[in-house]
C-alpha cells in the first residue's frame, strides 16, 4: 500500500469515489468541488488504483498562544469497507500529520464524530472539553433590521467590504490563545460560496467600519437557527447582531451557538443556557508531541467546523 498526498485531478476523483462509498452518501458536484478544494489536503492510502483510506486537512491561519500561525482542520476522515481493521485510520493520521509538521502546521484542531474517537486517540490527540451549545428560545418580532448600522452581506457587496472584515478577524483576534482568523479567501470560500446553504449574513457598520457581523444558518428540519460565527468590537455591536435571530420568518422555536465562543459571557447575559447537546474537541501540534492547551481565551464557533 503507498500512502500519498492527492496532486492530480484524477486521483481527487478516486478520493471523492472513496469518500462516497466510505460514508455510503451522495452530494451534488458542487458540494465535493467546495469541500474537497485547493485549500483542503487530501490523504490517501492507495491498494493499486484503489484508495483504502482518506485523511483531509483544511488549511487556515490561526492565533495559537498570541501568534499568527499555520494552522489546520481535520476533517473527512474515513476507512472504505473491506480495509477496515488494518488499523489504516491510524496510519495514515500519523502520516498526514507527519506531512502537515513538515509544511509548517502549527496546530490543528478537529471536532470528530464518536465513532472517530478511538482512532483519533491512537493517533496522539489530546481531547479537550467538549462543546455545548448554548440555546435560547426565540421571541418573534416585527421589528425590520436598522437601516443605517445593518446591512446585508452577499456576494454582490462582499467586494465591498472584504478588506474590512479582513482587518476585524485580524485585530480582534490579537488578544486570543487559539482563534482561526477569516481572512477575505477564507471567509469568501467558508460563507459565501458553500453551495446549497443560504447563510443569513449580516455587517454592523459604523463611519464606514466594520465593527462585527454574524452568521446564520435556518436548520428548518429542528426549527431552530444556528449562530454559524459572530465577532463584534464591543458587546452594544454584539446585542444589535444577535437579537436579529428573533426577525426570521418560519416555524424557529430556537436559536443556538457553541459555547466555544469567545462571547460565552454575553450569550448568558442575553438568555442564553447550557444545552445537553455537544461535540467532541480534539487538538494537536504537528511539530511537537506533547499535550495541547489551547488557553484561557479560545475562540471556536460552528463555522470552523466545514459540516455547518
Amino acid at each position: 500500500m503507498e500512502f500519498k498526498l492527492i496532486s492530480n485531478e484524477e486521483e481527487k476523483s478516486l478520493f471523492v469515489d472513496a469518500w462516497k462509498d466510505a460514508f455510503g452518501r451522495e452530494y451534488h458536484s458542487k458540494l465535493y468541488s467546495w469541500m474537497f478544494n485547493d485549500r483542503n489536503s487530501m490523504y490517501a492510502i492507495f491498494d493499486g488504483n484503489k484508495i483504502a483510506a482518506g485523511y483531509c486537512l483544511l488549511n487556515n491561519k490561526a492565533v495559537y498562544n498570541g501568534n499568527i500561525v499555520k494552522g489546520a482542520l481535520c476533517n473527512n476522515v474515513f476507512v472504505c469497507h473491506g480495509y477496515r481493521g488494518l488499523n489504516l485510520f491510524v496510519k495514515l493520521g500519523r502520516y498526514a500529520l507527519q506531512k502537515a509538521g513538515e509544511q509548517g502546521i502549527e496546530i490543528v484542531i478537529g471536532i470528530p464524530n464518536e465513532n472517530a474517537v478511538p482512532g483519533h486517540k491512537r493517533v496522539g490527540w489530546t481531547f479537550l472539553n467538549k462543546i455545548n451549545f448554548l440555546e435560547r428560545k426565540l421571541v418573534k418580532t416585527n421589528k425590520t433590521i436598522h437601516k443605517d448600522n445593518m446591512k446585508t452581506l452577499d456576494n454582490k457587496n462582499y467586494h465591498m467590504y472584504q478588506d474590512e472584515l479582513e482587518k476585524l478577524s485580524m485585530n480582534i483576534s490579537n488578544n486570543r490563545t487559539f482563534s482561526v482568523i477569516k481572512d477575505k479567501i477564507y471567509f469568501k470560500w467558508r460563507y459565501l460560496e458553500r453551495p446549497l446553504v443560504d447563510y443569513k449574513i449580516y455587517i454592523y457598520i459604523e463611519n464606514n467600519t466594520v465593527l462585527g457581523y454574524v452568521v446564520y444558518k435556518l436548520y428548518e428540519d429542528l426549527n431552530r437557527v444556528h449562530i454559524i460565527d459572530i465577532e463584534a468590537v464591543n458587546e452594544e455591536v454584539f446585542y444589535e447582531l444577535i437579537k436579529l435571530s428573533d426577525s426570521f420568518n418560519g416555524s424557529f422555536d430556537l436559536v443556538n451557538v457553541w459555547n466555544s465562543s469567545i462571547y460565552h459571557d454575553y450569550f448568558l447575559k442575553s438568555g442564553f443556557t447550557m444545552s445537553e447537546e455537544s461535540n467532541s474537541l480534539i487538538a494537536i501540534t504537528p511539530q511537537i508531541e506533547e499535550d495541547v492547551l489551547l488557553g484561557n481565551k479560545v475562540n471556536i464557533v460552528l463555522g470552523d467546523n466545514e459540516v455547518f
